[in-house]
């Protein structure tokens, strides 16, 4: 009962339950990282057209859906320019800013309070997508015995 106990306290810890983390040699990592930022990018790129496409059937003045597609289009297409750049790497915290703005634009106005969570929620959901995972290069994970 105690080794299990301890066994799932130190899975626990390792981020999901009753997975190792991933441990990747660093040229393999950086290469992971680019494809990834890659792909967040082109999906971006995506959703800024949706968003400019719909522009005129969102419940928010069109301007702001314009302004917030062409941040999602420079971003975009900075991360595909160089996707192991500055933006690539650090552009979820725009993300991760723009969700709290809207969280704080939701306590305080009543009117826009629908359309501001749910910008948060896909804010938020960008910033998880396009957030390189950090783990260690060339560790191997832990493993623990114990009697």
């Amino acid at each position: 009962m105690k080794r299990l106990a301890v066994a799932g306290l130190a899975s626990v810890t390792q981020g999901r339950p009753g997975r190792q983390p991933e441990v990747r040699p660093a040229g393999e990592r950086q290469a992971h990282l680019q494809r990834t930022a890659k792909r967040v990018a082109r999906a971006r790129l995506l959703w800024a057209g949706g968003v400019l496409f719909a522009a005129r059937y969102l419940p928010i003045p069109r301007k702001i859906a314009v302004v917030l597609a062409a941040r999602h289009l420079v971003q975009a297409a900075a991360a595909l320019r160089r996707p192991a750049g500055l933006v690539a790497r650090f552009g979820w915290s725009a993300d991760a800013a723009h969700s709290a703005s809207m969280l704080v634009w939701a306590a305080v106005s009543r009117r826009w309070r629908a359309a501001a969570l749910t910008n948060a929620a896909v804010a938020a959901a960008w910033a998880r997508a396009a957030r390189p995972k950090h783990r260690r290069v060339g560790t191997p994970p832990e493993t623990t015995t114990h009697s």
